[in-house]
């Protein structure tokens, strides 16, 4: 079962730069699991895509990241601040421009995950076991 409350919360500046940073600090608080690789790799996505698509990436925006669970079947959330062309996460065509392929790789790796929108945030999630 899911703890109700945060695990850790950490919220940084929504630049780039910042992500090997947050991917630090998790890799300490989950060495031992042994899907370390992929969670690192599905948080990094999920980060990347709230700086890149969302206003947490504009000046002065932030991307905030809570964990919850226990160590061999933890949850992370990702919220970012909104905005731009669309709030909640989705497929791109890969043809059609660079990337596109990051949420079909959460989706691959990922245990469960989903996404909630509200005016002014989107919360995506991934739990990894």
């Amino acid at each position: 079962m899911l703890a109700t409350r945060p695990v850790t919360t950490v919220t940084f500046p929504g630049q780039e730069d910042h992500v090997p940073a947050v991917r630090a600090y998790v890799r300490v608080l989950y060495e031992d699991h042994p899907r370390l690789d992929d969670l690192l790799l599905i948080l990094t996505e999920l980060i990347t895509n709230a700086v890149r698509h969302t206003r947490s990436g504009e000046r002065g925006g932030a991307v905030t990241v809570n964990v919850l669970g226990p160590p061999y079947e933890p949850r992370f959330e990702i919220q970012d601040q909104g905005g731009k062309a669309h709030s909640e996460p989705r497929h791109r065509d890969p043809a059609d421009a660079e990337g596109g392929y990051g949420l079909r790789l959460v989706e691959a790796l990922a245990s469960r995950w989903g996404a909630d929108s509200w005016p002014g945030g989107t919360r995506t999630w991934f739990e990894i076991r």
